[in-house]
């Protein structure tokens, strides 16, 4: 399986400052990579604030055309990678999408520093406060994949040599029950909090079961998750913990 270092290569990241991108761009720093952060220019910092002084900034807005060309122009990137995402928008796609060499889906991701406005910090956010958590009956199964391991896998992606033209799901396949997560997670911090199931209905057109097929990613990356559920949920309660004044 060939690859190729990413010493000194300049590598874009468009949503830097996101969840996925930050962790990323601090793997990408340990492989010796050239970093340029494409970020909102109202970002906020805290996710790589820790590494302002090694990564390029490149405020700007994916709706602008000159501000792309100019950050494209700029830092002359030799890898893009695009993590940034938009609604309702019209932009043009002859600019970041025609880069496209690699589709690379990252399936359902949860870890430090995730706005808690999503289902695993929120739990957390409420167990450290006392209050009843509010889901429904949880009996729909999702695969949760640590932020980690799914960085892994992009950086695998960027050393690859046998990828282009290829769409790859990068996700653990390990099914869980939500309730099944929800009780774990209650019972890592002190079982303080109620979890009051099926008091909100499901989604119109729930899926009851969503997990990936990962199968292309180990034969073409020999990309393997490493983090299991229990070992990712309690580095992620620890920070939530060390970090009570950092609650999105």
């Amino acid at each position: 399986m060939k690859s190729k270092s990413l010493k000194n290569k300049r590598i874009l990241i468009t949503g830097a400052d996101g969840f996925i991108g930050s962790h990323l761009a601090k793997r990408l720093l340990a492989e010796g990579a050239e970093i340029h952060a494409f970020v909102l220019e109202n970002f906020s910092a805290f996710r790589i604030q820790d590494i302002f002084d090694r990564i390029n900034l490149w405020p700007g807005d994916l709706r602008c055309v000159d501000t792309i060309n100019k950050c494209l122009k700029g830092c002359r990137p030799e890898i893009v990678i695009h993590l940034a995402s938009l609604k309702n928008v019209t932009r043009d796609p002859a600019l970041i999408e025609a880069m496209y060499d690699v589709n690379v889906r990252p399936f359902l991701t949860y870890g430090p520093t995730q706005d808690t406005s999503l289902f695993i910090p929120s739990l957390i956010k409420h167990c450290l406060w006392g209050k009843d958590f509010k889901m429904t009956r949880g009996e729909q199964t999702r695969e949760f994949n640590y932020v980690t391991d799914i960085a892994e896998g992009f950086v695998l992606v960027a050393q690859a040599e046998n990828v282009i033209g290829e769409i790859i799901n990068l996700g653990n396949s390990w099914e869980y029950k939500i309730k099944d997560v929800a009780q774990k997670i209650v019972e890592f911090m002190g079982n303080v909090t109620k979890l009051d199931l099926g008091a909100f209905p499901y989604r119109p057109g729930e899926a009851m079961r969503f997990f990936s097929s990962s199968e292309k990613a180990k034969k073409l990356l020999g990309w393997v998750p490493k983090v299991n559920l229990d070992e990712g949920l309690e580095k992620t309660i620890t920070w939530y913990k060390q970090n009570k004044n950092v609650l999105l």
